[in-house]
């Protein structure tokens, strides 16, 4: 597996571990699709994405190989054999880089 898939690999599972909600306090109301602390979004190697609940072992590598994304909010795209991770962060004029979202993707 090569460096870039194995950061884009940990990048994601870092950030399912800066969700803010907690797992034990899950609402029964609450969308599958929420990650929670201590959860892991895995994007493997041909774009499935699965989540799954991050052990010790797991939580401790992502600290140790892991980069913190800044804010929650992010990005993964992928154009064939290629994935990007686009964390949101101030841009120039002092916007953030997520408010420019509009006409990027499709519901």
């Amino acid at each position: 597996m090569s460096i870039t898939k194995r950061a884009l690999l940990t990048s994601g599972a870092t950030m399912a571990l800066a969700s803010a909600a907690l797992a034990d306090q899950q609402q029964s109301n609450q969308a599958a699709d929420d990650l929670l602390s201590h959860e892991v979004l895995l994007l493997a190697p041909g774009g499935h994405m699965m989540k799954r609940k991050a052990t010790a072992k797991g939580v401790e590598m992502v600290k140790k190989y892991g980069r913190k994304v800044p804010a929650a909010y992010a990005m993964v795209y992928r154009e064939g054999d290629d994935y990007y991770l686009m964390a949101n962060q101030q841009m120039a004029d002092g916007s953030m880089l997520f408010d420019r979202q509009d006409g990027w993707y499709k519901e």
